[in-house]
């Protein structure tokens, strides 16, 4: 596999990594989750339904990832996605 096959991470596999991510840091063999794996859980949970809700509103039309569709081709890349947040 090539380095750029490894680097591909399109927005519903990404979304499924993060929802896998969550589950691995709630072992089911142990009584008490430490703080730092329930933190770790709720932003990968947090990130997850951001990822593939985009994914989903992607799927229907383009314009519903952005904030302010008019300015999609901004140069200097400050554009807010629909989040408010700058684009991952």
């Amino acid at each position: 596999m090539s380095e750029l096959a490894r680097l591909d991470f399109p927005p519903v596999r990404n979304g499924i990594d993060y929802l896998a991510s969550v589950v691995e840091h709630f072992d089911e063999n142990e009584w008490a989750v430490e703080p730092c794996d329930l933190k770790c859980a709720v932003l990968h949970l947090q990130a997850a339904a951001e990822v593939l809700l985009k994914a989903r509103l992607l799927r229907e039309h383009w314009s519903l990832a952005f904030q302010d569709p008019d300015e999609r081709n901004s140069k200097k890349g400050d554009f807010m996605n629909c989040g408010g947040a700058a684009p991952q």
